[in-house]
């Protein structure tokens, strides 16, 4: 039987593509809405998976695309990428995006 071997990935770099901040449009109150948008392009030069997550929180107060570039050691083509790379490599992204957001909002 023949073992199949998961694919091992690495964040190689990441940069912010787009900040935007408008202090005017500050949430008040408790309420604070966040939404998440994600989409991604597999290299199949340099097996590479690049990123894009978007963050907007409130109306129009903050929105930033962060961009993480993935390298992959064993997949050679996107139906070789586990599953639980699309959850992991968010999870692996949000820590720079949350302390970027807090650093333009401090």
């Amino acid at each position: 039987m023949e073992q199949i071997q998961k694919a091992a990935f690495y964040i190689r770099d990441y940069y912010f593509e787009r900040v935007t901040l408008d202090i005017n449009n500050k949430p008040n109150g408790d309420e604070l809405s966040v939404s998440f948008q994600t989409s991604g392009e597999f290299n199949k030069q340099n097996n590479s998976f690049n990123l894009r997550f978007r963050v907007d929180i409130g109306e129009n107060f903050v929105s930033i695309i962060c961009v993480g570039q993935f390298i992959f050691e064993n997949a050679n083509d996107i139906t070789e990428i586990p599953d639980f790379f699309y959850v992991n490599s968010v999870a692996l992204l949000f820590p720079y995006v949350r302390a970027y957001i807090s650093l333009i909002t401090t």
